[in-house]
């Protein structure tokens, strides 16, 4: 009999009430002894399923080691991001070395007057080079009293690193710590989060790693059945019904918050008073107050939610191969590794947990509030979508210039912040896009001297292009992702040199027969683009490719009732020149190129031409020509090129957009939502831009007299809508 309650739902440094594990931590401190150099961790893990419990332990059982004078001396330097107001890169890495004085002294060693006043230097560190310093002075000065001294940095809540203008430098230095610097044979860290951590490509590294592929992945789940049974019993310190045990079990899944939840509920200072009906009530109870469950499903996606109503419907566990199948019905463009990384998201959270090759759910509690509470707002959205029937909505970006080589120290914290932005709009305005519009230049170009090349950036622009497809409650299909060529996807190596000054002398019905016929010279022409065409080939844009000689395509899309023409132009065949040069010198076919696609969607309800460049920067006989024949062929006009966020409306009805450039360091960057609403007879245009003051974020962008303080242009509603009719 013990006389108070052990059990709390707080995060607590107590020994005696950690229970379980003790293979995952030994495997942890195994990687920092017994492997030269000690192997870094990210450690991924839910909301409450204990990843500060157990670096604590970590901490704790590294200390009584070094205490004992073991042969191998890691010391344990505990940093919580989350005590640390306004953090940046100095804060961090002077909280780093206090934290280690702090460790030091924990284990025993005395610090001398004169070493006490060189911490104070050390906590007034304002760079990583200093930290590095100051680390190496430290190592050396207690490596005399210490055999085969380590130190092990225990960073939780590593969120905090993420999302800031410093953010790239930071994980490089924590990189460049564990990998190369003078340190890495004796520093390592493990560090923890939560899905921010996992998906955000500065750690994970999908387009070329800052920290990811320097560590260990690992990943905390909820407890065994045994394990379980240990945190519900030992602490009572007596006998509790079997039946009690197997029902807190089944009801938690084993995840060690909802455990000590009811454990404190139920608790009672002679075990065996325990019942059946002391559970119901504490189940009660949580199910009246806890909040675990939504800060849980804030972080699920669309495809998490369905693929936990797979598993949680088969008592029996389900297969991958059976999950993949149906989350293919959902949406049939899902890889396997999407599918993986969901999966891993609801394990790490402690919702399913494996055994073999089968996946179950975890936990009674959880289900009963997911089909209770997640179902009931799923009627609700369903009944929302069918009012959007009437509605078209599409996101339009250009010019991402992507180039990690050049400009990943500041376009990564920019397209973060893009994703985040875009996560925002659609809970604020309801914008849901059912197609994805980007106008060129979604490379930087190759070059030779920087060491530059096309398809490392096609790469991460890729993994960039599916974050932002990702990152609505219902992901935008591969199929309705449409894509031009810019100019900085043109190979400049290989445009063959006669190619630029024959054209430049041939007027424009020698250049449309070339097109038209596309003849060796038009074929000669279009090797500049085998790069952009390799790309949409690698990554499955085949529905881009029907003239994949010319690169020019036109596709209808059936959208909430509405018959959708898409004509994506390619006004990039022919040019090789910088942007200055090439104004009003470019030929490119336009009067072929657009009769061509205009008469495969003639009859769509909406038709919308994509191109690069604005028809001025065409040659005078093309430019102007052009321009009418779009305003009158197509309803929509979207381009980029010009890097400038403007709407224009001509007097036809024809709506010409102009993106600003995604990414481009020395100008504002921006992007846009389109809304057409059929039923309300109105066009809406949110625009919006990167506002780099403070810690940078993304803003309406407002124009006297155009748009309101939300960035909204709103056109109204325009003639040509009320003939179209919704099936």
């Amino acid at each position: 009999m013990i006389k108070d309650n052990p059990y709390s739902t707080e995060s607590i440094n107590k020994k005696n009430m950690f229970f379980g594990r003790d293979e995952h931590i030994c495997e942890l401190i195994k990687r920092r002894i017994q492997l030269n150099p000690p192997v870094s961790t990210i450690l991924l893990g839910g909301r409450s399923i204990g990843k500060t419990l157990l670096l604590y332990q970590i901490q704790n059982r590294l200390i009584d080691q070094v205490k004992k004078e073991s042969n191998d001396s890691i010391i344990p330097v505990y940093v919580n991001l989350g005590g640390i107001a306004g953090i940046n890169r100095a804060i961090f890495f002077a909280h780093l070395i206090e934290e280690t004085i702090k460790s030091i002294k924990k284990i025993g060693l005395n610090i001398s007057g004169e070493t006490e006043l060189f911490v104070s230097k050390i906590a007034a560190t304002d760079s990583y080079h200093k930290f590095l310093d100051q680390m190496s002075i430290i190592f050396y000065k207690y490596s005399r009293y210490l055999a085969n001294i380590k130190f092990l940095f225990l960073i939780d809540e590593a969120e905090r690193l993420l999302g800031h203008c410093w953010s790239t430098d930071i994980l490089s230095n924590l990189r460049e710590l564990i990998n190369t610097s003078d340190l890495s044979q004796f520093v390592s860290i493990i560090i923890t989060g939560f899905r921010e951590l996992h998906e955000s490509t500065m750690i994970e590294g999908r387009d070329g790693s800052i920290l990811g592929n320097a560590v260990y992945w690992s990943y905390l789940n909820v407890l065994s059945y045994e394990e379980s049974k240990k945190l519900i019993t030992e602490p009572l310190k007596g006998e509790i019904g079997k039946d009690i045990i197997k029902l807190i079990y089944n009801l938690s899944g084993g995840h060690p918050f909802i455990i000590q939840y009811l454990m404190q509920r139920i608790w009672k200072s002679i075990p065996s008073d325990i019942t059946i009906n002391d559970v119901e009530i504490a189940v009660k109870e949580f199910q009246k107050h806890i909040k675990v469950f939504w800060l849980w499903d804030k972080k699920f996606k669309e495809l998490d939610r369905e693929i936990y109503k797979i598993i949680s419907e088969e008592k029996e566990g389900v297969l991958l191969e059976k999950i993949k199948d149906i989350a293919n019905k959902i949406d049939h463009n899902l890889s396997i590794g999407v599918i993986e990384d969901s999966l891993n998201f609801l394990y790490y959270t402690g919702v399913i947990k494996k055994r073999d090759d089968l996946y179950f759910y975890a936990g009674q509690l959880y289900k009963n509030w997911f089909f209770n509470q997640y179902l009931s707002q799923r009627n609700l959205k369903i009944k929302r979508e069918q009012k959007k029937t009437n509605t078209i909505t599409w996101l339009h970006l250009s010019d991402i210039h992507y180039c990690k080589e050049e400009s990943g120290w500041d376009s990564e914290k920019i397209f973060e912040d893009l994703v985040a932005d875009l996560k925002q709009m659609e809970k604020d305005y309801n914008l849901e896009p059912d197609l994805l519009f980007l106008t060129g230049d979604i490379a930087k170009g190759n070059n030779k001297d920087k060491n530059w090349n096309l398809k490392d950036q096609y790469k991460g622009a890729q993994s960039f292009i599916e974050r932002v497809c990702r990152s609505f409650n219902r992901s935008i299909l591969k199929e309705n992702i449409f894509i031009v060529p810019g100019n900085h996807d043109v190979d400049r190596n290989v445009v063959i040199d006669w190619a630029t000054e024959w054209i430049d002398k041939q007027n424009i019905e020698k250049i449309l027969n070339m097109i038209k016929s596309n003849d060796q010279r038009c074929q000669d022409c279009m090797k500049r683009l085998h790069g952009y065409q390799t790309f949409l080939k690698e990554f499955n844009y085949n529905h881009l490719l029907d003239d994949s000689g010319r690169m020019v395509y036109s596709i209808s899309r059936d959208i909430n009732g509405l018959n959708i023409g898409i004509g994506g132009f390619n006004s990039v065949w022919n040019s090789c020149r910088c942007s200055e040069n090439e104004r009003g010198k470019l030929k490119i076919g336009s009067d072929w190129q657009l009769k061509t696609i205009k008469s495969n969607i003639n009859h769509s309800d909406v038709s919308i031409a994509l191109i690069h460049h604005p028809p001025s920067c065409f040659v005078k006989e093309e430019s102007h020509n052009f321009k009418i024949k779009l305003q009158e062929n197509f309803n929509f006009f979207l381009h980029g090129h010009e890097h400038s966020g403007w709407v224009d409306q001509s007097a036809n009805g024809n709506v010409t957009i102009s993106a600003a450039a995604c990414y481009n360091r020395l100008e504002k960057n921006g992007y846009n939502f389109v809304k057409i609403d059929f039923e309300k007879k109105d066009i809406k245009v949110w625009l919006r831009e990167y506002d780099n003051s403070g810690i940078g974020g993304w803003i309406p962008k407002k124009i006297f007299e155009k748009t309101d303080n939300d960035g909204l242009w709103n056109l109204g509603g325009i003639e040509w809508m009320k003939n179209v009719r919704i099936t």
